[in-house]
């Protein structure tokens, strides 16, 4: 059963671009818009019924950089490398800057999966691409999701309220095709978190549940 059940429940945003970057479109991105002050609440996934809503006065929902605005996933043709990134509503914590009480680290991912993963059918998730935040520093990361090993440590970039990470094809296997799903976390402990916010429904052409295909079609 997968370890992040993703609990969201927002309106329908109708955003994904296929962009060629350059004359020669050695780049191709796919960007996803995402609504503002959408962090989803916990839900009963069997009748859609809402358990726990975050009240605004809530330091989730105050510090902003948990409520992703939008993000993208490209490919450097040339370079065989992938970046994914994320705009979120405020900036992320500066290095050395506590967290709240009774957090542990923060992340801003995207899992890599076989197929769309659909909650208590599948468990097709590879990789995870990460950035976590513990309190002093920051550190990008390609975890084997069914293991947790660490596979490689990722250069990234945290500037204002924007993110990016960078990971080869060859370290995913050089697959030429997957689904992937963006997230931003919050964990008390290393087992306990709350996922907060991922892809509206029907954000991307070609989504399934909250899954977007690569290459987009």
């Amino acid at each position: 059963m997968r370890k992040a059940i993703v609990g969201i429940l927002s309106a329908i945003v109708v955003g994904l671009l296929l962009v060629p970057n350059g004359v020669s479109a050695r780049t191709v991105s796919t960007v996803v818009q995402d609504m503002r002050g959408d962090l989803g609440p916990k839900m009963d996934f069997s009748t859609g019924e809402v358990l726990v809503a975050w009240p605004d006065e809530m330091v989730l929902q105050k510090v902003g950089y948990f409520d992703i605005l939008s993000f993208s996933l490209s490919y450097a043709k040339k370079e065989a490398t992938y970046t994914f990134a994320m705009n979120v509503a405020n900036a992320l914590p500066s290095p050395g800057t506590p967290l709240p009480d009774g957090w542990k680290f923060l992340t801003w991912l995207m899992w890599i999966e076989t197929e769309p993963w659909i909650y208590g059918v599948n468990d097709p998730t590879l990789y995870v691409v990460q950035l976590i935040y513990d309190g002093s520093a920051y550190v990008g990361q390609l975890e084997d999701y069914r293991t947790g090993v660490v596979l490689e440590t990722l250069p990234f970039e945290v500037t204002g309220s924007a993110l990016q990470i960078e990971f080869s094809a060859g370290s995913i296997g050089a697959m030429e095709s997957f689904w992937w799903m963006p997230c931003t976390v919050v964990n008390w402990s290393a087992a306990g978190y709350w996922d907060l916010d991922t892809t509206d429904p029907g954000a991307a052409p070609g989504q399934v549940v909250w899954d977007i295909p690569w290459p987009s079609p």
